[in-house]
């Protein structure tokens, strides 16, 4: 029964595929007949509108007026609308009022881009291909005051909701019930608003994220075999291989090695080999596709693989025979790779170190966190001694690449610390180490291997791409740091990643390092996933991909199962597997976007939580920004943001000055702040200057 329902996934997406190509094909659209007609097999019409729907969905067709249309020959995009007051976004494509078609933020619609203004691209909501209608709230007096401000201040009720007993300041999940006037139907109350784990839950409830795997997914695992086979793999038993991690961590994707052979270091990067558990298209690969991404919020996670796999079978536990795929790299003393081989292999690691404890051996220290684990009281030396050979590789590999103009943001990111009851009693920043250093450098040089040879053969494949920033970004950047540095920068005529990189040298050590470094990280473009492969602009890269996190990441797993049928011959270049890798591309950039934005959310709802008990107190602020409500401020401290409320502020744009009450403000000045007021629900902290 289950070998049957597998074959009818697959011959479901087979179908997809013909169906696809058959509307991409015709400029007039496709009818249901025709599809059927033209696709020449037993399937029913039912069957090709299901797949035309979820094609839909998918962003690949319009369909209207019973035809089915391509996107792409339309030029149309489909997205997620982001509605702000009465305008709104898809895609950085602007929405007039009159031309949203009554959309409403998290709305999945089909846009047609009309002019440009501005330099904008201007366009219409020609279709609603989904509606969003679960929304977060806070219940109060028999009213919903939704957390998206774009659905007004309150929304009235249901009277089958009025009838709910519901205590006052609670978060809620409504349903939005859309009409002449919106209304607000409550599907289950989240939590009181001060309680310490209901912003945990209004993330999870607000980006809708998987919580448990399915029957089917788990009764997969349960009949995977836990013996190790060394058949067709390379015993790496022996040799001195181990990990470095966060202390919390469960997943252990990556272990190193590194030895000296005359002039040339041989880094070993062995990785989890998850494909060798998780067949293509069985129930958990679907699973981990459809989810993409592990995702991290603080001292929880909600993983792309089931614990059994994520946290032990398929994890590079210490002292235990694991399977691995191996990278090894030969390189020499100016960083270059000049030989790398890869192989299925078995490892044992040798230790399990935190990033703390591994720093504590390079400074001849020991270690001190009580996670560390060794496999005898000897490896402590023995590692000790390897690591030090590992910062010296480390050192001349990242020589190298700053050297080509590979861009390093060491921007300070926030450290939460919670009590046993899960209250937040401080945020301070988070400290980057040599080992944190070291393991980079090392992921980035196996990726870069694996991407190189996916290259050199003219493989498909799934690359981690990042693009040219947008010049007029740019510059702007550079007018901002003119100002800020009081030194003239010229502006490049060509915008190259050595360009960028002299710039962040000039600003290294300023005393706007963090603002200018953090204005220059939001001027870049996103880093995705295509099948395009336009090199890596921040990594100054013409190759690049994801190898090395496959228990986490969706892409990875992908990149392992290509490159070991790339190893045995079996390179598989059909139209259906380039589309296919096209979706998946797709799919994980946007999910890997979701986990993202659903991590910075409980950033700032426990950031707002731990200032709410520090209202009436002073802080030392640097200006952030400027916009028409008032001026933004950074609490250094605590890397926390809040704003000072005016009504009659002025900006200079091209100065970056705002004037207010004939005192003026400059981007970068620092400032004294009182903290006044926390809206959580929106995400804002209010602050008053305290001169």
């Amino acid at each position: 029964m289950e070998k049957q329902e597998e074959e009818r996934e697959v011959l479901e997406v087979v179908d997809k595929v013909k169906i696809l190509k058959i509307i991409n094909a015709s400029k007039k659209g496709k009818s249901i007949k025709q599809i059927q007609k033209e696709i020449g097999e037993n399937i029913s019409q039912r069957a090709i509108k299901k797949i035309l729907k979820e094609l839909e969905l998918e962003g690949k067709i319009l369909i209207r007026n019973s035809k089915a249309y391509s996107i792409k020959k339309l030029n149309l995009i489909f997205g997620e609308f982001e509605k702000k007051k009465n305008y709104g976004f898809v895609n950085d494509i602007f929405i007039p009022p009159k031309w949203s078609n009554l959309a409403i933020s998290g709305d999945l619609v089909i846009v047609k881009p009309i002019k440009k203004e501005n330099g904008k691209i201007v366009g219409k909501i020609i279709k609603i291909v989904k509606k969003k209608h679960l929304f977060i709230g806070t219940y109060r007096n028999k009213k919903v005051y939704p957390d998206d401000k774009s659905l007004g201040i309150s929304i009235e009720i249901t009277k089958k909701s009025k009838k709910l007993k519901i205590e006052e300041n609670s978060k809620v999940l409504f349903r939005l019930i859309r009409g002449k006037k919106l209304k607000a139907s409550i599907v289950e109350v989240i939590g009181k608003i001060d309680e310490p784990d209901v912003d945990l839950k209004v993330v999870i409830k607000t980006y809708d994220l998987p919580m448990n795997f399915s029957k089917e997914v788990e009764s997969e695992v349960d009949k995977i075999p836990e013996n190790i086979n060394f058949k067709n793999r390379l015993d790496l038993t022996n040799e001195l291989i181990y990990t470095i991690d966060p202390i919390d961590a469960k997943d252990y994707d990556d272990a190193i090695s590194v030895k000296k052979e005359g002039n040339y270091y041989i880094l070993g990067v062995h990785i989890a080999d998850v494909s060798h558990y998780v067949k293509f298209n069985s129930a958990i690969d679907l699973e981990a596709r459809k989810r993409a991404t592990s995702v991290y919020l603080l001292n929880f996670v909600i993983p792309m693989l089931p614990h059994k796999l994520s946290n032990y079978l398929a994890s590079l536990q210490p002292l235990k025979n694991r399977y691995a795929f191996s990278v090894i790299m030969k390189i020499n003393k100016k960083g270059e790779i000049v030989e790398t081989t890869f192989f299925k292999s078995v490892i044992n690691s040798k230790a399990r170190l935190t990033y703390e404890d591994a720093q504590a051996l390079l400074e001849n220290k020991e270690p001190w966190t009580g996670i560390s684990k060794f496999a005898d009281e000897s490896y402590i030396k023995i590692i000790r001694e390897n690591l030090k050979l590992a910062e010296e590789l480390s050192e001349i590999i990242r020589e190298k690449r700053e050297s080509e103009g590979s861009l390093d943001f060491d921007l300070p990111e926030p450290y939460f610390i919670f009590d046993e009851n899960k209250n937040i009693i401080n945020i301070i920043p988070k400290i980057r180490l040599k080992t944190h250093r070291i393991i980079e450098d090392f992921m980035i040089s196996a990726n870069v291997s694996v991407a190189n040879f996916f290259s050199k053969n003219n493989i498909p494949a799934i690359y981690r791409i990042h693009d040219r920033p947008d010049p007029k970004k740019i510059k702007n950047f550079i007018i901002i740091a003119q100002n800020l540095l009081n030194i003239p920068i010229s502006i490049p005529e060509k915008i190259t990643s050595l360009e960028i990189s002299k710039i962040l040298k000039m600003v290294k050590n300023s005393d706007n390092e963090d603002l200018l470094t953090y204005l220059l990280l939001r001027s870049m473009a996103r880093a995705r996933y295509s099948i395009k492969n336009i090199g890596h602009f921040g990594l100054a890269l013409k190759n690049y991909t994801h190898f090395t996190s496959p228990i986490r990441r969706y892409p990875d797993l992908m990149v392992h199962r290509i490159l070991y049928s790339a190893l045995k011959n079996k390179i598989d270049r059909s139209d259906e597997f380039l589309e296919m890798l096209e979706d998946i591309a797709n799919h994980c950039s946007n999910m890997e976007e979701k986990a993202d934005n659903a991590e910075w959310d409980l950033w700032e709802y426990k950031k707002l939580e731990f200032m709410k008990n520090k209202i009436g107190e002073i802080f030392e602020g640097v200006i952030s920004g400027f916009s028409d409500e008032g001026i933004f401020v950074e609490i250094k401290e605590h890397l926390v943001e809040g704003i000072i409320k005016f009504d009659n502020i002025r900006i200079d744009e091209n100065r970056y000055i705002a004037y207010v009450n004939g005192k003026t403000y400059k981007l970068g000045q620092k400032i004294n702040v009182k903290v006044v007021k926390v809206i959580k629900e929106f995400k804002k902290l209010i602050l008053d200057s305290a001169q």
